[in-house]
């Protein structure tokens, strides 16, 4: 899989039925390495998407699973109370700037986190291939050049809260029971908790920050959607209390 988050997504499939997956991230499979099925190479597009969510898209490659929970392997974890923020980033082998919220709303976000007691780390991978949308926010411990998948999913593992737009910060929080607040942009088409998520998942730690004109039927990444979320404030504070109380 070409996506972080839908290897995350495929893992169940892959440890269920002892096939192997077509992907660029190994450092999620260390446990089923000596996988001897078919090889599988999920690929899926917005008209597979029309009808079902992703999990259920990805599960096509498959035979039936019941249970379609994504969990990952432990890694080493940070200690402290912390929150992981991943500001919006363009990149340009898959040019997105619909999708992404509003750089200044996450600026707004890392700042009340902090006033809240959060140490706050920033993650991404900025490079030629990829640069912030908008300003970073400011965090205590800014990780923007990327770091090993063990060591990204350690520190999702152990946070106290995830911040982040849609992406694959949501499939890692939910196989990690990490409660994560999603702001989000525009293009909601394909990207609502709907499309991200399963009820076979069980419980799932996600509460949302929308735009007051949300674009739930935008089907492209690249329109022009209104991404105001007026007091945004009260609006993030109130997220991080129920995503928290989950």
């Amino acid at each position: 899989m070409p996506s972080l988050g839908d290897a995350i997504y495929c893992r169940p499939f892959v440890k269920a039925f002892a096939t192997t997956v077509e992907t660029r991230w190994p450092d999620l499979y260390p446990d089923v390495g000596h996988a001897t099925g078919a090889d599988i190479r999920p690929r899926y597009d917005t008209k597979d998407l029309a009808l079902l969510n992703i999990p259920r898209v990805v599960g096509r490659f498959f035979p039936p699973l019941e249970n379609l929970r994504p969990d990952l392997p432990v890694f080493s974890a940070p200690k402290g109370r912390y929150a992981v923020i991943r500001p919006p980033t363009l990149r340009a082998k898959f040019w997105a700037p619909a999708r992404n919220p509003r750089a200044d709303y996450v600026r707004r976000a890392a700042a009340m986190l902090r006033d809240m007691g959060f140490a706050t780390v920033g993650v991404t991978k900025i490079d030629v291939d990829e640069w912030f949308d908008g300003d970073p926010p400011r965090v205590d411990e800014p990780r923007w050049q990327g770091m090993p998948v063990p060591h990204l999913m350690g520190l999702l593992s152990g946070a106290a809260l995830i911040v982040a737009g849609p992406g694959y910060t949501v499939p890692a929080a939910i196989a990690y029971d990490v409660p994560h607040v999603v702001i989000y942009g525009g293009a909601a088409k394909w990207n609502t908790l709907d499309k991200l998520t399963d009820p076979s998942m069980g419980r799932v730690r996600l509460a949302t920050v929308e735009p007051d004109r949300f674009c739930r039927a935008c089907r492209t990444v690249r329109h022009a959607c209104d991404k105001t979320i007026t007091q945004f404030e009260d609006k993030f504070a109130d997220a991080v209390d129920r995503a928290l109380s989950m």
